[in-house]
């Protein structure tokens, strides 16, 4: 996957997440912002943010593969990666 139609079937897969909370945090993260200044922007602590994060992006994973994409382990983490420039 690359470029706008990777984002935007990350984005699709994200919408198909039924977490509300998990949803944001990815949607934040996919935009480049740290989890320290997402938990500040939700007013959550780092570690809610963290557990959301790891459960949504597992979601996410899911729904990929749901989708029909492979997502291998040296993709995962880099999926949600954007620059700040995306903003």
């Amino acid at each position: 996957m690359q470029g706008q139609e990777d984002i935007r079937i990350i984005m699709d897969a994200i919408e198909r997440i039924p977490n509300e909370n998990w949803k944001s945090v990815l949607k934040l993260r996919l935009q480049g912002y740290r989890l320290s200044e997402i938990a500040e922007y939700l007013g959550w602590s780092d570690d809610s943010v963290k557990g959301a994060y790891k459960r949504g992006r597992w979601c996410l994973k899911e729904e990929l593969q749901n989708m029909g994409y492979k997502v291998h382990e040296e993709q995962e983490e880099s999926l949600l990666r954007e620059e700040r420039a995306t903003r």
